[in-house]
């Protein structure tokens, strides 16, 4: 939706040969993905895969079309935001369990039960969040 009211509002560009490559890589890797449903155990597990990189597609193919050349502040800041938003709320269940939900199991009480489950993967994102500071334009620049 946000890439159709941009292109309505003349802000998209044709990609370039990069872009292009990036769009179809991450194209291919959805076609492996959707392939490994026929050798896999479980097809219903690998159908969700295929959802969940049709998402990536579709991220791919936005920035492909939508992004310019000095949109990487707004970008990093968005991811930081983001990943700053995910990795509060899996801090706020384990500081207030009584007002969100926690993961019920009684052999395994501590573990995180949103937004991430697995607690290297929150870990994971929560140190991308501070990196994303040393690869930002404007630290690069000094600033």
């Amino acid at each position: 939706m946000p890439t159709t009211v941009l292109a309505l509002l003349e802000r998209t560009t044709a990609p370039g040969p990069l872009r292009v490559a990036f769009v179809a890589t991450v194209g291919a890797l959805a076609v492996w993905i959707a392939l490994s449903s026929l050798w896999s155990v479980s097809s219903s597990g690998s159908v969700r895969e295929v959802e969940r990189i049709l998402a990536y597609v579709a991220v791919a193919l936005a920035l492909a079309f939508v992004a310019r050349r000095g949109d990487e502040p707004a970008v990093l800041s968005g991811a930081l935001a983001g990943i700053a938003l995910v990795t509060g709320y899996g801090l706020a269940t384990r500081l207030f369990p009584d007002r969100f939900d926690t993961f019920a199991d009684p052999d395994l009480p501590y573990r995180l039960a949103e937004p991430i489950g697995y607690w290297n993967a929150l870990g994971l994102l929560a140190t991308m969040g501070p990196s994303l500071h040393l690869v930002s334009p404007r630290t690069r620049d000094g600033w």
